[in-house]
């Protein structure tokens, strides 16, 4: 008989060494903002684990959460002014707060190697990471530091990248789609052996789906649009206002 889960807030102390204790063994549920998800260790065998809780066919390709925003973009293989720009140690501590602030609650998908490439983490070529900010990035950024030395750099195409990979907390196919409620993702993580629950503020109005953003070369492309997108302009007018040296209008075109 499967048993019920360990259930901790987002900002209980120990919750990110519970929660690394845990995904060294398993896949865990977090609550992000519009959504309950899975998570584990970024290596094979954390894809494994998410793949055993979802009852998913192998060979999937899983995304991950951004904790260091500027990890995430220096595995990028196609330079872009955001990328060199938000990666330059130099570069002002406010602004670099704005721009992660207008990438909140999106998944961005930069290119990491040739479109041949393929595997757990690579599709295409790409890698797809949520960026989250406030509670939820400061529990990511902790576990991208826990997890340092599970990480599998062939993943990442030679990057030692150590987000934790991530997927939808259901099961594959499910005909009800994403868990957007406790009592749903309570049941699926005592029918699927989830050993711990991290429960967060849900965002009132938001269901299903975050926005995805890809960089490449000087354009930010919308290849699913959300709530996000106007915000994500916006953000980036007001950090042009701020610093007329940071060209965003001129280095980056939003194509929606």
């Amino acid at each position: 008989m499967s048993s019920k889960p360990i259930i901790m807030d987002i900002n209980e102390n120990g919750v990110i060494e519970a929660a690394n204790h845990f995904m060294r063994r398993s896949a865990i549920i977090i609550q992000l903002p519009s959504v309950y998800a899975l998570f584990s260790m970024p290596n094979q065998q954390g894809a494994d684990y998410i793949d055993q809780a979802k009852n998913r066919l192998a060979g999937k390709n899983y995304g991950s959460t951004i904790g260091n925003l500027q990890s995430f973009l220096s595995m990028s293989s196609q330079e872009s002014p955001l990328t060199r720009t938000f990666c330059d140690p130099d570069f002002d501590p406010m602004l670099r707060r704005h721009l992660e602030g207008s990438l909140n609650r999106a998944f961005l998908r930069i290119n990491v190697g040739s479109q041949s490439l393929n595997n757990t983490a690579i599709r295409k070529g790409t890698h797809q990471a949520l960026l989250l900010t406030g509670d939820h990035g400061r529990l990511f950024n902790g576990l991208e530091d826990k997890l340092s030395d599970t990480a599998d750099e062939s993943l990442f195409n030679g990057h030692h990248y150590s987000a934790p990979l991530c997927s939808s907390a259901n099961i594959s196919g499910d005909p009800d789609g994403s868990i957007t409620n406790w009592d749903r993702a309570l049941d699926f993580a005592v029918q699927r052996d989830v050993p711990m629950i991290i429960t967060a503020t849900s965002a009132p109005g938001e269901q299903g789906s975050f926005p995805i953003f890809s960089l490449e070369n000087d354009k930010v492309l919308v290849h699913r649009e959300g709530p996000m997108l106007q915000a994500l302009k916006a953000s980036l007018e007001r950090i042009v206002a701020l610093d007329n040296s940071f060209r965003v209008e001129e280095a980056i075109k939003i194509a929606a």
